[in-house]
């Protein structure tokens, strides 16, 4: 698995930029995001890849002493999609994650909201993560 990673990770960063951009990005917040999405467009989740993220989150959140790695987690969804409670806690309890329900179509509101929560959960290090363009 450790190789699949690898080349998702290159091959996120190769998609993220252009020439000689520079960027920063965290392919591991990219998994799990798509890990997330993965389990509620399915409706049902395969459980061995539910089970291997959610290991994988608990590893690293359990880091070595002396490190501190916080993960956040939420997906943004449509205000007019109905979710499934099991989805709800799915995300909760396997991706320690959180689902916020906006309406995309006010995008000044959505990315400041956004951009504030990223803000607030990394405490001040990452800001404007996301853009209207």
């Amino acid at each position: 698995m450790d190789e699949a990673q690898a080349d998702f990770a290159l091959n996120l960063l190769r998609a993220a930029t252009k020439g000689d951009e520079s960027a920063i990005i965290s392919p591991f917040s990219a998994a799990v995001a798509l890990a997330m999405t993965y389990v509620g467009a399915e409706g049902q989740s395969d459980e061995q890849f539910v089970d291997y993220i959610s290991k994988l989150l608990a590893d690293v959140n359990s880091a070595d002493k002396g490190v501190t790695l916080d993960t956040a987690n939420r997906l943004y969804v449509e205000k007019n999609f109905t979710l499934l409670e099991a989805f709800l806690k799915i995300i909760e309890s396997h991706f320690a994650g959180q689902l916020q329900q906006v309406e995309f179509k006010q995008k000044k509101a959505v990315v400041h909201q956004i951009n504030s929560w990223v803000e607030q959960q990394t405490r001040d290090k990452i800001k404007d993560l996301v853009r209207t363009e």
